[in-house]
């Protein structure tokens, strides 16, 4: 699962490389301001089905049972899709008032969050089984078929293929998906049976949506600096330059939540073995500081010959892509592994309270510091809040370990 995962954020890299420097700068910004909006909601999908899925399906005996929480996660998840992808392309005009141009993208994007629930829960399904080899094949899947849509259309049709391209790529994965496993009864779309011999609905329900709270407040750490950067600068390039200068960095955390994801069924068994979780996560934090500390020296001596090497002339100033690297160290070290930490620990509620706080310290710095230093000032807020989110998670953490 590691290796796939790897070659498929390789892939994924490459061709935004391409899509970045074949369209221009203007309508990358629109795009990624749209997608920023769009990524804000995506920890909602399935309205927290897919999340109590993989928390609560290695605790249940037997396959049967497993199926059927499956079925019942699937079908009211996608009930809670429509919802919220109904709610995105209502209110898209006020949510992009300030860049009126990605107004119409957005509207596109709401079919993209119906696709990705199809994935993400089906994933999830395996990954709660332990089947880590079947969830890898529907991440190869999804990156093949993004990756020829997106060479296809957006050398063909530019600014538009890519974004038609974002909006398909997961219901043709997911096509592949259900014709090449035509045989398998999971794959059926049923009502939901009754789970409540299985599991507590309140528990099910009550753990997802706190989760997916807590996921969207972790997003929107991430586009938090987007989003004040179309409030005060109200200018796309400005937007493409600072998506742009994250791109390398925030892909990176993959890293270490390919390690939690992963791991995160044998967490949940063990969500009360205060060994295992201090000696997991003392090791983890060992392995990925050498790796952020290798990732920071590389980037500060080579960034400013790498980051127009890679993206294009148009893209010149390495500085915010300097500082978003040290943003991402602290989150690699801390918050991400953590968060998933907690997360398996059942500590939802306490998690969402680490998240809002992190959020209000988010906003309170873009809104100080991106009218001072523009794009700058968004990454040095962006770094600053990470690790005052990784503080409060380890310390947390801490507490957690001593009550066992």
């Amino acid at each position: 699962m590691f290796g796939s995962s790897v070659i498929n954020k390789i892939v994924l890299f490459v061709n935004a490389v391409f899509v970045v420097r074949w369209i221009n700068q203007e309508d990358y910004g629109n795009i990624a301001y749209a997608f920023s909006l769009l990524s804000f909601f995506l920890p909602f999908v399935g309205a927290g089905s897919a999340q109590s899925l993989a928390r609560f399906s290695p605790q249940v005996q037997g396959e049967n049972a497993k199926n059927a929480l499956s079925i019942y996660s699937f079908s009211l998840g996608l009930l809670g899709s429509l919802a919220i992808a109904r709610f995105i392309f209502t209110f898209k005009s006020p949510m992009t008032y300030n860049l009126p141009e990605a107004k119409e993208i957005l509207g596109l994007f709401s079919l993209r969050f119906l696709g990705w629930f199809l994935l993400e829960q089906r994933k999830n399904h395996y990954r709660a089984l332990g089947k880590n080899q079947h969830y890898a094949h529907i991440d190869n899947a999804y990156s093949v078929v993004f990756l020829l849509m997106s060479f296809g259309l957006t050398y063909f049709f530019d600014a538009q293929g890519y974004i038609w391209s974002l909006i398909l790529s997961p219901f043709l994965a997911y096509l592949y998906l259900v014709l090449s496993s035509m045989g398998d009864k999971k794959f059926s779309l049923s009502w939901p049976k009754e789970i409540g011999n299985i599991i507590s609905k309140k528990e099910f329900w009550t753990y997802g949506i706190l989760t997916s709270f807590t996921s969207c407040l972790t997003q929107l750490i991430l586009v938090i600096d987007v989003f004040c950067l179309g409030y005060f600068l109200s200018d796309s390039k400005e937007i493409a330059l600072y998506k742009v200068s994250s791109m390398i960095p925030i892909n990176l955390l993959f890293l270490p939540q390919i390690f939690t994801k992963t791991d995160f069924t044998k967490l949940s068994k063990n969500h009360s073995n205060k060994a295992f979780l201090k000696q997991y996560y003392y090791s983890f934090f060992r392995f990925f500081m050498i790796i952020g500390l290798l990732m920071v020296l590389v980037v500060f001596i080579f960034g400013d010959f790498m980051f127009p090497l890679i993206f294009g002339k148009e893209y010149q100033d390495a500085q915010t892509f300097k500082i978003l690297t040290l943003a991402t160290f602290a989150s690699m070290i801390f918050r991400t592994p953590l968060g998933n930490l907690l997360s398996a620990m059942g500590e939802a509620k306490n998690n969402a309270l680490i998240a809002a706080i992190t959020v209000i310290v988010a906003v309170l710095l873009n809104c100080l510091l991106i009218p001072r230093w523009g794009i700058e000032g968004a990454a040095l807020a962006t770094f600053f809040s990470f690790l005052i989110s990784g503080g409060l998670s380890h310390f947390y953490f801490l507490h957690c370990l001593k009550k066992m």
